[in-house]
């Protein structure tokens, strides 16, 4: 599914980065058809231009190298390269070598991760997507303040072993805080709230709520056409459950 090739074509002169964008933006409706669909063509390019700009900063600035870190902004979420989830990524991204070794670290460690988390075709995250679908419409009851941390591990555990197991529980344990610390600052602050962000960010990456790849999420919480904060955790519940049946929709056999 990752692609990396050895062709060393600037992605950042004007020409070239419009027909790089194009044919990003093509290569993201074969990875998500679904997803892509539901964006349009104008959210889909700022995404794709939010991605290539995050590949610059690591100094990927060749055709191959941002084309692989484009296609994981979109598999592993936009921060991956900051994600406690995916340590392999930053470590790739910040040793020393030319940006094609860098890459090419990349390439191997991500290929490697998402087997491991995937599975033969991608079972593994399709039963977990319909686990944390059914969660999230069941509205399980929320658990008590002091219980928070230790429910939130055995929900993850349960939603995709195989994640849980690949990813480890110190780093899901830095994840839930990352979800407490996002959900009050949003003014969510419940533990039903932190729950049902804690599993985005497990499905769709640390920095869900912000990426334009799912800008549902982030609508959801803006404060300017959502004021009542009161209304906000349901307001994000209903956007989750209809990502999710996006997302479940890219994985069904094409016709």
């Amino acid at each position: 599914m990752l692609r990396i090739s050895s062709g060393q074509v600037e992605v950042f002169r004007t020409r070239t980065r419009a027909r790089f964008e194009e044919t990003m933006m093509e290569r993201c409706a074969v990875l998500a058809p679904a997803r892509c669909a539901e964006l349009g063509p104008a959210p889909l390019r700022t995404a794709v231009q939010a991605a290539i700009g995050r590949a610059e900063l690591h100094g990927f600035i060749w055709v191959g190298p941002v084309r692989l870190f484009v296609e994981l902004c979109l598999l592993l979420g936009s921060g991956f390269d900051t994600d406690v989830q995916y340590p392999f990524a930053r470590a790739c991204l910040h040793e020393p070598g030319s940006q094609m070794q860098r890459a090419a670290a990349l390439h191997a460690g991500s290929v490697a991760a998402l087997h491991a988390m995937r599975g033969p075709e991608g079972r593994h995250d399709e039963a977990a997507l319909w686990r944390l679908r059914e969660l999230v419409a069941a509205r399980p009851a929320a658990p008590r303040e002091r219980d928070l941390t230790g429910v939130a591990l055995a929900t993850l555990a349960h939603v995709h072993p195989q994640r849980y197991a690949w990813v480890g529980e110190p780093a899901l344990r830095s994840l839930i805080e990352h979800a407490e610390g996002e959900a009050m600052w949003q003014g969510i602050a419940g533990p039903e709230s932190v729950l049902l962000i804690a599993g985005l960010m497990f499905a769709f990456g640390h920095a869900c709520l912000e990426d334009p790849f799912h800008p549902w999420l982030a609508a959801s919480l803006d404060r300017e056409h959502h004021p009542d904060r009161a209304l906000v955790g349901e307001q994000l519940r209903r956007h989750a459950l209809a990502r999710l049946g996006v997302v479940l929709r890219d994985r069904e056999p094409a016709t």
